[in-house]
């Protein structure tokens, strides 16, 4: 999906250096590891975070060394810190509290404690490259395409708030904290990325739609079926925000997917894959949601070298997330 002399300085670096992913178990870090196997990359060693669950037992296909952290545990940060000074050049994506807002939003401690507190202690740390994992939700209010350059509307008084002013926090102190220490820094305002499989306590709409089908033998959409969504691959927003990361200069990138279609179209691929019946109510419509996802993403293509006529369909990659 990248052009191959980039993947291969991307696959060097994480064989001879160590790797830190902070959510791990998430959309993204099982994107990661996909991406990992998918290239027949062995780390040279792997430091993973999770909130407070236990690691994804997929991450042992690797057959490498793996150090897992639990950033609700005692002394979180103080380990943290000695694993990585203990090695020379590190990379960091720091994707934790990345992807379910809804979950996070129900759990106002976790945000502060996932996209404040824990990012702050890379502030003095030896890092030669950090990747930080925003959310595109911080284009709430715009209705038209938007481009990194485009300003910020949402308010303090959404319902989302906490969830999105926490990401928009966390990219200041990216910019103006960790960038003074750290070689390379970026941010990446990721755009609905789902993941290679199914995730148990995910709640978003596409989850929803799938479960539903699976377990009630109807896909069911309440409500919503004009809303524009621009959906894409977890593991293709890897191969885009590891590229640009190693091969790019920008700090700030879109990431976002060239699958763009209603929720009611959506539902009804679902439908069709799963071979069951599709419902589509005007009842119980998120009022949260934005109307239209349209996330520029010309920056990130470019500076990443993706490929994106090699992209499969979005049926394709949906058919990989539900066969796990």
């Amino acid at each position: 999906m990248i052009e191959r002399n980039l993947l291969e300085k991307i696959s060097k670096n994480i064989e001879s250096n160590l790797f830190v992913f902070e959510g791990a178990n998430g959309s993204l870090g099982l994107s990661f590891l996909k991406f990992l196997l998918e290239n027949k990359i062995k780390p040279f060693k792997l430091l993973l975070t999770t909130l407070s669950s236990d690691l994804d037992p997929e991450w042992a296909r690797l057959n490498c060394p793996i150090i897992h952290l639990k950033a609700r545990d005692d002394c979180f940060i103080k380990k943290r810190e000695e694993i990585i000074n203990s090695n020379k050049n590190a990379s960091v994506i720091f994707g934790s509290g990345y992807g379910r807002p809804n979950k996070f939003s129900n759990d106002p401690e976790s945000v502060i404690l996932s996209n404040i507190n824990n990012l702050l202690g890379y502030s003095k740390l030896d890092i030669k490259y950090f990747g930080f994992l925003s959310t595109s939700e911080l284009y709430t209010g715009h209705d038209n395409k938007v481009l990194e350059s485009s300003m910020l509307l949402s308010k303090p008084s959404h319902p989302r708030s906490i969830y999105i002013e926490s990401k928009r926090l966390a990219e200041s102190i990216v910019h103006n904290i960790l960038s003074r220490n750290i070689n390379r820094v970026a941010i990446y305002r990721v755009a609905l990325a789902f993941p290679p499989k199914m995730l148990n306590d995910d709640t978003r709409v596409l989850s929803d739609l799938v479960n539903g089908g699976i377990d009630n033998g109807v896909v069911t959409l309440n409500g919503g079926a004009n809303l524009i969504r621009q959906y894409q691959y977890g593991v293709n927003a890897i191969y885009k925000t590891l590229g640009s990361l190693y091969n790019g200069h920008s700090i700030l990138y879109n990431n976002s997917g060239s699958h763009i279609l209603t929720l009611g179209e959506l539902a009804k691929t679902i439908s069709s894959i799963l071979n069951v019946d599709c419902e589509i109510n005007d009842k119980n419509q998120d009022q949260t949601s934005p109307k239209a996802v349209l996330i520029d993403n010309n920056l990130i293509n470019k500076e990443s070298s993706y490929q994106l006529d090699k992209e499969e369909t979005l049926e394709t990659y949906l058919k990989l997330m539900i066969n796990g």
